[in-house]
């Protein structure tokens, strides 16, 4: 059995979730006079990669976690608990900390197991509550399905090593003049083993960018060429002027991501 979802002010919210708020919410208006609502319930894989990706390629300083982690996901990590709350109040009230309706609802809510903040969340995001104590539908089976539909798709799609098949001589003449680069000019990267200087001092141009911890949380490693290192790349094509890449931070060297890294080899030709 998957999830049931009710609609509250036009967001859904599982169903259980939702039935703990709409008694949490009769508790808050009747303490300070004020109606609790919802801004965000639950979001669709789609949704949140969306606004992951949108993070990653700095086009929003807003931190989106990935769907596999964030309470709002169908996909998240026990289900879809999380609620982004505001109140009909004049003032900042709920969604800011150490206000009185905040605190307000930070006592009333755990009556009912919703707590404020979660993994990874900003203390500053005052609005931000999750619910871990009602029972949200079946995440076993939700969980196996995203498991199958995602080794389908990966088994199909482009390998990590397609891009060491591309051109890179721009690119290894911006790596010799910049991260000590001392190989030829020969448009070979080397093999998916990951050993040669150019994938070496490429994995230092985009450590140093800091496009490998935007995209990772950490540093490129010594190593097999996969596709941690297209992630921190369509990061750093993400972030250019010229033919900026527009898709997925998801480690898939497709059409959009050559496209991108072609324009960004010829300009670097260009320029050194």
């Amino acid at each position: 059995m998957g999830y049931q979802y009710d609609y509250i002010d036009g967001q859904r919210v599982e169903k259980n979730v939702a039935s703990a708020f709409r008694k949490w919410a009769a508790d808050f208006k009747k303490e300070t006079g004020q109606t609790l609502h919802v801004r965000s319930g639950t979001r669709t894989v789609a949704e949140q990669q969306k606004g992951r990706d949108d993070y990653l390629s700095g086009r929003t300083k807003v931190k989106w976690a990935d769907p596999k982690e964030s309470s709002h996901c169908e996909i998240g990590p026990a289900g879809p608990r999380a609620l982004d709350l505001y109140d009909s109040g004049r003032d900042a009230g709920v969604t800011t900390k150490g206000t009185h309706r905040h605190n307000v609802a930070v006592r009333l809510g755990a009556k009912y197991g919703f707590t404020w903040g979660g993994w990874g969340v900003p203390a500053s995001e005052g609005w931000h509550f999750e619910n871990h104590k009602v029972k949200v539908g079946v995440y076993g089976t939700v969980k196996k399905a995203a498991t199958a539909v995602k080794s389908a798709v990966t088994s199909a799609v482009t390998p990590a090593s397609a891009m060491l098949k591309w051109r890179w001589a721009g690119v290894q003449e911006m790596l010799r003049v910049h991260y000590n680069y001392r190989a030829g000019i020969d448009n070979n990267p080397g093999g998916p083993d990951g050993r040669s200087q150019t994938v070496a001092a490429h994995r230092r141009f985009l450590n140093a960018k800091g496009y490998a911890q935007r995209a990772l949380g950490r540093n490129l490693r010594a190593g097999k060429w996969d596709r941690n290192d297209v992630k921190a790349n369509q990061v750093w094509l993400a972030s250019r002027k010229s033919n900026p890449y527009r898709g997925k931070i998801d480690g898939i060297p497709g059409k959009q991501t050559r496209s991108s890294w072609d324009t960004a080899e010829r300009e670097n030709a260009a320029a050194f």
